[in-house]
């Protein structure tokens, strides 16, 4: 029996996870050792990523369930919990680090101009590149607990289990409302919302490399 869409889009995040897991920056995260310079680069471009994510998926949603828009909207807003994490082992503020307002990199930009390509030709290849983040933020949450990493001693354990602790029903809610939309398009289109997912999860990938490049 061929599994959804959502089971084959969380087939993908578990085969790119050992990749994820690897990465400099999730290391760091993982051991407290991330550099100022590179807590402030990731922190900046995921502030413009987040400011466009949530007009995307406002758009997406408003379009396909407006109720579900705003019973969810609210967990993206608070993505800002985690972000003061990282800031306070930064010793910095979210003020400080946008004001003036940065330029968005290389990988920020593939990844958001990703995005509204998707959203451009239909609302569920939209919804299939946007759900990508909290999948892999889940995941690689998860993946951290697991090692032990949110220990007392992490200055960054609350960004770990601020993402196991918020992503896990959206994460469920958004691949439910998928699976829900999957009958209503071709097979065609299926077949390409899977494609856009795993892109997805490689500019994740990519997003948390060029958090490092300048440290």
């Amino acid at each position: 029996m061929q599994p959804t869409g959502s089971k084959q889009m969380q087939q993908t995040v578990a085969e790119l996870m050992p990749q994820f897991m690897e990465n400099s920056f999730v290391k760091g995260i993982a051991t407290g050792s991330l550099s100022r310079a590179a807590v402030v680069n990731y922190v900046q471009q995921d502030n413009l990523y987040l400011d466009r994510f949530l007009t995307l998926y406002q758009q997406v949603l408003g379009a396909l369930n407006p109720s579900l828009l705003e019973q969810t909207e609210h967990d993206i807003q608070r993505e800002n919990g985690a972000h003061q994490v990282l800031l306070q082992a930064a010793q910095t503020t979210t003020d400080q680090i946008m004001t003036p307002l940065p330029a968005a990199k290389q990988v920020t930009r593939a990844y958001l101009e990703h995005m509204e390509r998707a959203t451009e030709q239909s609302v569920f290849l939209g919804l299939a590149s946007m759900q990508a983040c909290p999948a892999v933020y889940r995941e690689l949450a998860q993946r951290l607990v697991q090692q032990g990493a949110n220990r007392a001693d992490n200055p960054f354990a609350g960004w770990i289990n601020f993402y196991v602790g918020t992503d896990d029903d959206f994460d469920h809610t958004m691949f439910h409302e998928l699976d829900q939309l999957s009958p209503t398009v071709m097979a065609a289109e299926r077949q390409q919302a899977q494609q856009v997912f795993r892109k997805s999860c490689e500019l994740e990938l990519a997003f948390f490399t060029q958090a490092k490049e300048d440290d």
